[in-house]
């Protein structure tokens, strides 16, 4: 009787765990030793069924510029990424070096992903499946390999991008691999998802906002163009 009700009480746990669709994660990508353009990431993911949080906590990539070989530190397009997947619609955040704040309003890119529900793998214990999607980049296809959890309901996931009806586990791309190492599934607080007093400027001046960072690596990457089309 006893190891009944303590069954019993365990799938009631587990059972409004999953109901509660919502959590935080952690994410670390890794980029693929080919590539030497991106360095090592960190992400925090806060969501739930219709709203998520993506914060980067390494914001800075390093990329080696040809023949000279320096590196030169680029700033990332956002700090944090205010995600509503109701209106499919995105605020990215950005607080630069000098202390100012921007924010612009972007809609989520529109994904369409190839579900292989024959494909499995386990992650944290849980069951996850394989998806993929073709995009075109620099002229040619390429493929992204996603393993997603549906029991967890929701479109959040490590990029701004709508998702899959599940939460992404693992990523792999030609770049690099998006890797889970912490999930933890309770209540979030709405006010997480509110996003910080800040300038609202349109996304192209947002993109173009500069800092003395941005610009050297603007012109590196003209110079580098110009060598490029030269041939």
């Amino acid at each position: 009787m006893k190891r009944t009700i303590v069954a019993i009480l365990i799938c009631f746990i587990i059972g409004n765990t999953l109901k509660a669709q919502s959590g935080f994660a952690r994410y670390q990508f890794t980029p693929n030793e080919t590539n030497p353009y991106y360095s090592t990431k960190s992400y925090e993911l806060y969501f739930n069924q219709s709203r998520a949080l993506l914060i980067l906590i390494d914001s800075l990539d390093k990329m080696i510029v040809n023949e000279t070989n320096k590196q030169v530190v680029s700033v990332a397009p956002y700090t944090k990424a205010f995600c509503n997947y109701a209106t499919d619609s995105c605020i990215l955040y950005k607080n630069y070096g000098d202390n100012k704040k921007y924010q612009a309003a972007k809609k989520l890119y529109q994904v369409k992903w190839e579900i292989d529900s024959s494909e499995s793998n386990t992650f944290f214990g849980y069951q996850c499946y394989k998806a993929i999607r073709h995009f075109w980049g620099n002229g040619e296809k390429e493929t992204i390999t996603a393993w997603f959890c549906p029991k967890i309901k929701t479109n959040a996931n490590p990029s701004i991008a709508q998702g899959l009806p599940g939460l992404i586990f693992e990523e792999q791309s030609k770049f690099g691999t998006i890797k889970m190492t912490e999930i933890i599934l309770k209540p979030i607080d709405n006010t997480i998802f509110e996003v910080p007093v800040s300038k609202k400027v349109s996304i192209d001046k947002y993109l173009g906002t500069k800092s003395k960072t941005m610009e050297t690596f603007q012109k590196i990457n003209k110079a580098s163009e110009a060598e490029i089309n030269k041939d």
